[in-house]
């Protein structure tokens, strides 16, 4: 890689005039560089900024934790904010240098410039565009002589001489005054304005003078002559004007006046008689329209544009001779909305033939309390609270539908003087609206009542909520009444099982499994229908201390008594089944038999002989034979 050239001096920099344009400019620019560049750098070598979170905690190197992280952005805005404060500095330096240069001298740019520098006309005449500032003195002027002066007279204030015709096609405004002679201003090369025989004369076709025109003397038109102090007059006779009447030394006294026109009073007017104005009036203050009459479609209209202030606490508001707003007697804080013998609406609807009366709501915009104002009934924001609750039932249950289908929650009816109720439109719900005990129907026919349980499992709550529906059913029993029309109750849940903690009461109790049919009774057990012919007569039946069992009783395992001890001097009795190869034991303490007894096999541990009987065959054998003493 080639060295870099090692800087020289340019060569022409000798060769720059002395106080000339561009030697100033050269000075200016070397101290302005010189000053841009003496300032020092940002360092941060010793102590640079170092990164921390939202909270203001030091940031660590995630592979190193003891090694915090340098915040380079922050060295890159810090050097990003030097580079351009130098920048900044030098240009303001560079264009201050050329404004400064250039507002104290003029001339050429420099040693044999022949050009303008610095925008500056050159001594041999050019053209130029922008603003010609001459701040000390100018003269302008043609083929040597000066037409144009402006400068200072021997008090140093500003004169200017115009030694020339002027004509000036555009508008001119001037600020101070503007000496005339006598031949004055013409107009269209006519002399309009001008002063002959010491009089100012205004010559011109027509004249006018619109705005205000003072003038201290005496005017005369024709016959007329107005004068400042004596007034107006009309060939000698007199007007009767605002100036000599209608003020605190002249009265105008009339017996009757017809102003066909607008009369307009500036002073106050006093009416001692009575004041009609059936053609309609305009009433206000400060100029202004507050009270008036409109008359529209054969329908008169009175407005009210304003305030209506009622003074004193006895005061208010009358409709028919009585009062519909006034404030109370007893309690001056206290403005009451009444309708004596009449029913007061908040709000209304669309009235005949004017639907935009109608209200669109009521709205509350502070607490509804009681009359102590000690409680609070309604919130704004529909929170309620009531130490006792009566609602007005609706005249329908059709209202009643139509009020739901709005939207709302709870509504009560009352079709009759024996039918009334309250109609939820979702659910009932208690104690916490998110998991307690919930009342509901989705059909209008099934009743819901949605039940909370709460369950550990593992260690863990597990809240689930399990339904309890009601309904009505047709009957299907074949113990029902098919005289009868009416439905079955049915009810039915997601639980494993109904359980009743307190004792069942019921005149007749009837269980429907499939195809069988069980009913409860007074005292009896039916297992079968045999209220009906050709039924099996299957039940069981308290009768005394016992219980009577018709029908056959099938049992497939052991049967005993309550107590049971096998042996000879156990107690009790029982027909047991061995469990290992599926016989029958039989244990009592005495048997009877009437008729034939068949026997197998005969095992006697004891036997005795009634009456002297004893009966030997071949069809019994013994296996053990003891001797009896």
């Amino acid at each position: 890689m080639a060295d870099k050239p090692t800087p020289t001096l340019n060569p022409k920099i000798a060769e720059i005039e002395k106080g000339s344009m561009v030697d100033q400019l050269y000075t200016a620019f070397v101290d302005m560089t010189n000053r841009a560049n003496n300032v020092a750098a940002p360092d941060f070598s010793s102590n640079p900024p170092m990164k921390v979170d939202e909270h203001g905690n030091q940031i660590y190197d995630p592979n190193d934790p003891n090694v915090p992280l340098v915040d380079s952005d922050a060295i890159d805005k810090a050097l990003s904010d030097y580079a351009e404060i130098q920048t900044k500095n030098y240009a303001y330096d560079m264009a201050s240098s050329i404004m400064s240069i250039m507002q104290g001298s003029g001339g050429s740019g420099g040693s044999g410039s022949g050009t303008s520098g610095g925008g500056f006309l050159p001594l041999a005449g050019g053209s130029m565009s922008g603003r010609l500032s001459a701040n000390y003195g100018v003269e302008l002027g043609d083929s040597g002589k000066a037409l144009i002066t402006i400068t200072h007279d021997g008090s140093n204030k500003p004169v200017g001489y115009f030694k020339l015709p002027m004509e000036i096609t555009g508008n001119v405004s001037i600020d101070g005054e503007l000496s005339l002679a006598d031949t004055g201003i013409w107009f269209n090369k006519h002399q309009s304005i001008f002063i002959a025989d010491q009089t100012l004369n205004i010559d011109y076709q027509n004249v006018k003078i619109t705005g205000t025109t003072e003038i201290d003397g005496q005017i005369t038109i024709g016959k007329i002559l107005i004068n400042g102090t004596n007034g107006i007059t009309f060939d000698g006779h007199e007007y009767y004007h605002a100036g000599n009447c209608n003020n605190q030394n002249t009265d105008w006294v009339t017996k009757d006046l017809h102003v066909y026109g607008d009369l307009v009073v500036d002073g106050e007017t006093e009416i001692n008689g009575r004041f009609k104005a059936l053609r309609g009036f305009d009433l206000g203050e400060n100029g202004d329209r507050y009270l008036y009459s409109s008359y529209d479609n054969g329908k008169c209209h009175l407005w009210l544009a304003t305030d209506l202030t009622i003074m004193g606490y006895e005061n208010g508001i009358k409709f028919d001779d009585h009062y519909i707003i006034r404030t109370r007697t007893t309690a001056n804080d206290v403005i009451s909305f009444c309708a004596p013998g009449r029913v007061l609406n908040l709000g209304d609807t669309d009235t005949p033939g004017d639907p935009q009366f109608a209200t669109k709501s009521v709205a509350l915009q502070t607490n509804f309390t009681t009359a102590d104002g000690l409680t609070t009934l309604i919130t704004p924001s529909g929170k309620g609270f009531f130490r006792g609750l009566s609602a007005t039932a609706v005249e329908s249950g059709a209202d009643v539908v139509k009020e739901l289908v709005k939207g709302t929650v709870i509504a009560t009816y009352s079709d009759s003087p024996t039918n009334k109720g309250v109609v939820f439109r979702n659910r009932a719900t208690f104690y916490d609206p998110s998991s307690g005990p919930s009342l509901y129907s989705d059909d209008g026919v099934i009743f819901n009542v949605e039940l909370p349980y709460i369950q550990n499992i593992n260690g863990v709550p597990n809240t689930t909520k399990y339904l309890w529906t009601t309904k009505l059913v047709v009957t299907d029993s074949p113990y029902g009444n098919p005289t009868l029309s009416s439905p079955t109750l049915a009810l039915g849940t997601d639980a494993q099982f109904f359980r009743f903690d307190k004792p069942v009461e019921a005149e007749f109790f009837s269980i429907k499994l499939g195809k069988h049919q069980t009913k409860l009774g007074d005292g009896v057990l039916f297992l079968d229908n045999n209220d009906k012919i050709g039924g099996n007569n299957l039940f069981l039946e308290a009768v005394g201390n016992s219980i009577f069992h018709s029908g056959n009783a099938t049992f497939n395992h052991s049967l005993s008594s309550q107590v049971f001890t096998s042996g000879m001097a156990g107690s009790g009795w029982a027909i047991l089944e061995n469990a290992l190869n599926g016989s029958f034991h039989a244990t009592f303490d005495e048997l009877t038999v009437r008729k034939k007894m068949r026997i197998y096999e005969l095992e006697v541990q004891k036997q005795n002989v009634t009456n002297g009987s004893w009966w030997v065959t071949d069809s019994c054998s013994g296996d053990l034979v003891e001797e009896v003493l």
